[in-house]
């Protein structure tokens, strides 16, 4: 899953592979851009698992029971979903730096793949929000 997951980076287009390409994988990706340089490979990875996971609260599920329905789903909370999925068992990541939009911006992709991939909207009752499992990001660059 990583090498699928750094080629699709590798390509900097900023759309979903095909299922067929990720053999069912679940995937989410990460755009920054930047007039400046840009961030670490492992900082940028950590700012993607960051805005994923931070979407939950970012689209008004703070209650104590964080009930999670289809209204909710429909909000944009797709990413999130699939890194909280609990039958995910791998994930895959890629980074690509240079993927430059021209005009003087520098843009970088995260792309990661997740299997089990299945988080739909009919699969959900309730979430628990939990903090960030930073110690499961934890990036590292071969």
């Amino acid at each position: 899953m990583e090498y699928r997951s750094q080629e699709w980076a590798d390509r900097c287009a900023f759309q979903h592979s095909p299922v067929s390409y990720r053999r069912g994988a679940g995937e989410n990706i990460y755009k920054y851009w930047s007039t400046g340089g840009l961030p670490s490979t492992e900082q940028l990875a950590l700012d993607a698992g960051q805005a994923w996971w931070d979407e939950l609260v970012e689209y008004g599920i703070s209650s104590p029971n964080n009930v999670f329905a289809i209204e909710v789903f429909n909000q944009g909370v797709g990413h999130f979903t699939q890194m909280a999925w609990g039958r995910t068992t791998k994930v895959g990541c890629g980074v690509a730096k240079n993927c430059g939009a021209g005009g003087g911006q520098n843009v970088a992709l995260v792309v990661c793949q997740y299997t089990e991939g299945y988080n739909s909207k009919h699969s959900f009752t309730s979430i628990k929000r939990l903090p960030f499992p930073e110690s499961c990001f934890t990036a590292s660059v071969k």
